[in-house]
């Protein structure tokens, strides 16, 4: 009798050989030889955590193949086995199979790996591997300097659990976005947060034992009027809010926005009709913020400074900051007497300050 084990080993590696040729190639990043994906996870990725504590994690496509029985998804918690899904393959009289699964998994400190295959009994293909994926919660910080400031700094958070997504292409965040970067990542490293929020990320890990995705759209310098422009494209690559709404649509969390963290002020201070509209400009800012994010559940707005220098507006932004947190909706707090200030900016321990006093009135809106 022949022996066609030596054949089908030769086959096997060939499929490998062309799976590893084709997923080198970042413009085909979700084709994995005949599977094409819809929906993958990325590693590192974050999907954000329901009412259960859990976050269903989608994994769907088409193969190009006929005849394939099913794809199969081994699931591993912190490199040990958790769950086995099969998905079964669907053929239409005309076309290309397709297949759907979802796969829950905790809001925890743990990692979850999914291993894909390809079956075609009695045997079956790894087509590509996912890693470091985690359930969680969402922020976003915007704002000025002062909002992603020290993201070189060696005292930064760089967390296992602590995610973010996208790059800025400059440190200030005036350049137009690269639609192309649009990958996951440990939150400073790649992704810039900054001192402040990163220290919030944190302590929100440490304290609820869950992983935190903050994505900071901060621009350096910048006015209320330029953060809060917006053209008939929401996600416009050449403004402040296109950037951040492009990088969290592509995140797939555009509904799942815990907070609107909004740090700015200080340029206003120095510009008579800035400072004389900052609240009703924070207030039209929050409006479509809203309807970008409909998840969201709350803003903080800090109170800007004692400013340096000769800028006679500063105490009307401080005086409209305050007055908005009588809604509800608003938490705020004061950062006069924060530690390390040099009429501007602040040491890393005045950014540690500033983010327990964020944790400390956030903590109750997680």
């Amino acid at each position: 009798m022949k022996d066609y084990t030596l054949n089908f080993r030769y086959l096997r590696f060939v499929i490998i050989l062309v799976i590893y040729l084709f997923t080198t190639n970042k413009a085909a990043s979700q084709r994995f030889y005949a599977v094409v994906f819809d929906k993958l996870p990325q590693d590192y990725q974050l999907y954000a955590r329901n009412e259960f504590n859990e976050a269903n994690v989608p994994i769907n496509g088409i193969i190009e193949f006929k005849d394939w029985n099913y794809m199969s998804v081994q699931v591993l918690r912190n490199g040990k086995p958790y769950a086995y899904k099969r998905a079964p393959i669907t053929y239409p009289k005309v076309g290309n199979g397709r297949f759907s699964v979802e796969i829950p998994i905790k809001a925890e400190l743990a990692e979850y790996d999914f291993l894909v295959y390809a079956v075609k009994s009695p045997d079956s293909v790894l087509m590509v591997t996912r890693k470091n994926v985690v359930a969680g919660d969402v922020f976003l910080f915007s704002g000025q300097s002062n909002s992603y400031n020290g993201s070189e700094n060696n005292r930064i958070y760089k967390g296992e659990f602590a995610r973010s997504f996208g790059y800025s292409a400059d440190y200030i965040n005036y350049a137009t976005y690269n639609p192309a970067d649009t990958l996951w990542d440990i939150a400073n490293n790649r992704p810039k947060v900054g001192l402040w929020a990163s220290e919030f990320q944190r302590l929100m890990i440490e304290k609820y034992k869950i992983p935190i995705c903050i994505i900071n759209g901060g621009s350096g310098g910048s006015s209320m009027q330029y953060n809060m422009n917006r053209t008939n494209n929401p996600a416009d690559l050449t403004t402040s809010s296109g950037r951040l709404y492009y990088r969290v649509k592509k995140a797939g969390l555009l509904e799942n926005v815990k907070a609107f963290i909004y740090r700015q002020g200080e340029h206003d201070a120095n510009d008579n009709a800035g400072a004389l509209i900052w609240k009703e400009s924070m207030i039209k800012h929050m409006e479509a913020l809203k309807k970008e994010y409909p998840g969201l559940q709350q803003f903080y707005i800090p109170q800007i400074n004692v400013l340096e220098g000769n800028q006679g507006n500063q105490g009307l932004v401080r005086e409209s900051q305050r007055q908005l947190t009588a809604s509800p909706l608003i938490k705020g707090f004061a950062t006069i007497g924060t530690q390390g200030y040099d009429g501007v900016h602040y040491s890393p321990d005045g950014y540690f300050q500033s983010a327990a006093e964020l944790f400390q009135i956030g903590r109750a809106h997680v």
